[in-house]
């Protein structure tokens, strides 16, 4: 993951005390551009099949990958008598070996 460094921090701090409103709403449309880019670049990590595992309250859920959407990612747990299914972000998805 790549990281700013102080010298561009400080750059970014300078550049948005410059900014009027128009400036800081295309930043916040590139910001949500970039968000969706890295949701989409995670979610691709993931295939129908795979046995992955996520955290709901304090509760570890362990399931299989139904579905791959462009935000979400559906996952079905199979706890008798019932089948669940679930849409998730792939930020809190990993995969189980």
């Amino acid at each position: 993951m790549a990281k700013l460094t102080h010298s561009e921090i400080t750059r970014l701090r300078a550049l948005f005390q410059k900014m009027d409103r128009d400036d800081l709403d295309h930043v916040v449309e590139l910001h949500k551009a970039r968000s969706r880019n890295l949701i989409t670049l995670t979610a691709m990590k993931f295939t129908v099949g795979d046995t992955v595992q996520f955290t709901s309250g304090s509760r570890l859920i362990e399931g299989i990958v139904d579905k791959v959407n462009r935000k979400t990612i559906n996952v079905s747990t199979h706890t008798w008598p019932s089948t669940q299914t679930w849409r998730v972000s792939p930020s809190l998805l990993s995969k189980v070996a």
